[in-house]
């Protein structure tokens, strides 16, 4: 079981790469604002969905790069 500061501190994690990742996909794919179903999926990722999509990033030309099909 976790603590409370244990739980805080994953989700300032999440955070964190949420933010990183939207920051990330609206430079990679030069856009001014992710599609509403685009900024859904991020908020509800896991970490691990996170980490992947941070991979794909790099190598993106369109949003189904990063989230696949």
């Amino acid at each position: 079981m976790k603590t409370a500061g244990e739980l805080l501190v994953e989700q300032g994690r999440l955070e964190a790469q949420r933010k990183t990742l939207h920051r990330l996909l609206l430079k990679r794919l030069e856009l001014t604002a992710l599609p509403a179903e685009a900024e859904t999926r991020v908020q509800a990722a896991s970490e691990e969905q996170l980490e992947a999509w941070l991979d794909r990033v790099l190598d993106a030309t369109t949003l189904e790069d990063v989230f696949g099909n």
